[in-house]
């Protein structure tokens, strides 16, 4: 399989403090190798392979530089998702992807929007929206930079959804963006720990400073005092999802806006009903799987959650998840799956998973110096 970025060993490493996970298929037997690289990426999305598509080679390298992570890879044709179910799992972990593919591409549909990622643009991928990506090539190679929400919201404010923003790479930003992405790369094997906070900023402030007129052209056309509103009434729903009585009324009222206003600010999630109601059946969920809940409870639950009626509740509940509360308590879902104890590989697969998890959760939590 040719490769056009650099792999690891090509240059004298001076980080060895620095947190790294990687991954080569190259490397293991090939027996069970897609599902080593499943369970390796499952933190960040789920692949999966394509019927009739050979899986013939998997690579990546992952570098956690303070607030961000920078990583390098390829991979063959496969699918990439990351559902309601996965967001729910790691719903700690707020942040934005910007990819850039070497060779290769991706058809996406991320945050509501579809577009497609290939050679001759950088897009941003938002990850607190569903995602589904098929690969366009039998292989593609890129270069992704994961960065917490908040970092870029510093230089933007309140930020909701990224998802398709993109920069063609032909453009002058585009250009410039492409390169750094492509020397920071080059470098992550001579990085200092020390540099590690410093790199890392003037990556996320060159990020910011590229994007700077696309994010305005979405403030352009949805209009800012309608971001900040959207922004206000879905913290306003978290904190009263509780109370039975929230309800589009109680929001018109509370804000004082028009149902259709409400209807297009959450049109991508189908309507701020059906917003509330997913907000609601996932906090069901993550308190299903907390640990110690008995079957008995389950009405309980549902009712804390804002749910009156159980028979409705678990028709919704099966709907949305494909599993029944019943079955989520006695299942234990919410435990990662060990498929591969007697594999001499899996220890290290399962521990890259946990310190990839570790990372995504850590980032945006830990001032920068």
């Amino acid at each position: 399989m040719n490769t056009i970025l650099k792999k690891s060993g090509d240059r004298e490493s001076n980080n060895s403090s620095l947190d790294v996970v990687e991954f080569d298929s190259q490397s293991l037997e090939q027996d069970n190798v897609f599902e080593f690289w499943r369970e390796g990426i499952r933190p960040l999305i789920l692949g999966e392979t394509k019927q009739d598509h050979d899986v013939n080679y998997l690579y990546h390298k992952l570098v956690k530089l303070d607030q961000i992570v920078v990583c390098k890879g390829g991979f063959s044709s496969q699918l990439f998702i990351r559902d309601r179910k996965h967001l729910l799992r790691h719903d700690d972990s707020d942040h934005i992807m910007m990819q850039w593919f070497a060779q290769g591409g991706c058809n996406v549909h991320n945050g509501g929007r579809n577009f497609i990622e290939s050679p001759e643009n950088i897009v941003l991928v938002d990850l607190g929206y569903e995602t589904f990506s098929s690969t366009i090539a039998p292989f593609s190679e890129l270069i992704t930079v994961i960065m917490p929400r908040e970092l870029l919201q510093e230089y933007w404010g309140s930020i909701d959804n990224l998802a398709g923003l993109s920069l063609p790479v032909n453009s002058t930003k585009g250009a410039l963006l492409k390169n750094f992405m492509v020397s920071l790369c080059e470098e992550l094997d001579t990085i200092k720990p020390a540099d590690a906070s410093i790199v890392a900023q003037a990556t996320t402030h060159m990020v910011s400073s590229m994007f700077q007129d696309k994010f305005k052209q979405i403030d352009a056309t949805e209009g800012i005092v309608e971001v900040e509103l959207r922004l206000l009434i879905k913290d306003f729903i978290a904190a009263n999802l509780r109370n039975p009585q929230l309800s589009i009324d109680m929001l018109v009222k509370k804000f004082n806006c028009s149902r259709a206003t409400l209807y297009r600010m959450f049109q991508t999630q189908g309507g701020v009903a059906n917003y509330i109601n997913r907000l609601r059946l996932q906090r069901c969920y993550k308190h299903l799987v907390s640990g110690n809940v008995k079957r008995s409870q389950i009405t309980r639950i549902a009712q804390f959650w804002g749910f009156s009626n159980r028979q409705q509740f678990t028709r919704q509940f099966k709907q949305y998840f494909g599993i029944s509360p019943t079955d989520v308590v006695a299942s234990g879902v919410n435990n990662l799956t060990r498929r591969f104890s007697d594999n001499p590989n899996s220890n290290k697969i399962d521990t890259n998973s946990y310190r990839l998890a570790s990372w995504f959760k850590s980032l945006g939590h830990t001032a920068t110096s």
